[in-house]
């Protein structure tokens, strides 16, 4: 049990609350506890003339240390898997960093030719999980058909084509 003075003199809201509490399982994340849980709660209160003063407790809870396993693609069917792998920042056999593990993800989203991208792990060992990111090829040619009418061109038309993912 550790006691720290932290944030004397900081004003308390839920929202504060929640970023300190993603802060003390980020930590964690990092290395390679990505089970790490933390709860807080309020057990002292003083009543002063223009504030309050709070005593918060935390409890924290690692989990185990987990190593990520191999890194897997499930979905696709014209995206070269070598060209998604470059996008995960995940190592595997090192410990399983979830805030880089959905880093990957959002990766892959950013490339704007998947529908949807998932993540799940997969437990293969004590203590080892496979990552399996789920994706859904977006629709690879949008063809766009343009007519109208004008007074001077009368009657007017045109094409437009997208391809995504060539």
């Amino acid at each position: 049990v550790t006691t720290t003075n932290l944030f004397v003199g900081k004003p308390y809201s839920k929202l504060w609350l929640q970023d300190f509490t993603l802060s003390l399982k980020r930590d964690l994340y990092r290395e390679g506890y990505p089970d790490a849980t933390a709860t807080t709660r309020i057990t002292g209160r003083e009543q002063h003339t223009n504030h309050v003063d709070l005593d918060l407790q935390a409890q924290v809870e690692s989990g185990s240390q987990i190593t990520a396993g191999e890194v897997r693609f499930e979905g696709q069917q014209h995206t070269s898997t070598n060209f998604m792998e470059r996008r995960i920042p995940v190592e595997p056999g090192k410990p399983l960093n979830r805030l880089q593990a959905e880093k990957g993800r959002a990766q892959l989203v950013e490339l704007g030719i998947f529908d949807s991208v998932g993540l799940r792990y997969e437990e293969r060992d004590n203590n080892i999980r496979d990552l399996i990111y789920e994706v859904d090829e977006g629709t690879r040619l949008i063809l766009s058909v343009l007519v109208g009418w004008g007074s001077y061109e009368m009657l007017r038309g045109g094409l437009i084509v997208d391809a995504y993912n060539i």
